[in-house]
């Protein structure tokens, strides 16, 4: 009725992506529209062959194409805005952004991350 798999891409994205290496993930993944979504087009594989997205395989994937990160930047500013505080999505945000570094530092990526940064050093501090 709702079509949230189709029409909510990224808002389920944004809510599933901390979770990435569990098995409800693989399910979502299963159902959602991807292939016409650039962003996601990617997890299309997933779908084929379903197995868990380890942290590894999304760090590769995200030092060739930095619009993911800038996505996952963009969802912290949001919840930051909002005050609130998810701890599942900060430590993902870190270990991701840790591990496509680890892998390759471009130009692209480079200023993906000064950004992002730029906007989360902006926020207020929360006490």
């Amino acid at each position: 009725r709702y079509h949230a798999h189709r029409w909510n891409v990224d808002d389920l994205m944004a809510a599933a992506l901390p979770h990435h290496d569990s098995p409800l993930f693989t399910k979502l993944v299963q159902g959602l529209h991807v292939e016409n979504r650039p962003r996601w087009a990617w997890l299309s594989t997933l779908k084929a062959k379903p197995a868990t997205l380890i942290r590894s395989r999304l760090a590769k994937y995200c030092s060739k194409d930095t619009a993911v990160l800038s996505f996952l930047g963009d969802i912290l500013e949001e919840t930051l805005q909002m005050q609130l505080e998810n701890r599942a999505l900060m430590t993902f945000f870190a270990a991701i952004w840790l591990d496509t570094i680890a892998l390759s530092v471009g130009n692209d990526l480079v200023q993906v991350a000064i950004q992002s940064l730029l906007k989360l050093l902006s926020q207020p501090a929360q006490q």
